[in-house]
């Protein structure tokens, strides 16, 4: 719908540090489904999602 969107930043996210805590995280799960379309998710200091080795 928005074409021209490449990073959605968001003040209430924050990246878990664990690895049981990331298989866990809805908000890990979304921030890869949008780095499929080329979309990066933030959080408040703008430090967007890396995904790992699976």
């Amino acid at each position: 719908m928005y074409p021209a969107l490449r990073e959605i930043q968001s003040k209430y996210l924050r990246w878990p540090g664990t690895e049981r805590d990331i298989s866990k995280s809805r908000d890990v799960k979304r921030a890869e489904h949008l780095l499929e379309h080329g979309v990066k998710l933030c959080d408040e200091k703008g430090i967007s999602w890396t995904p790992r080795l699976k």
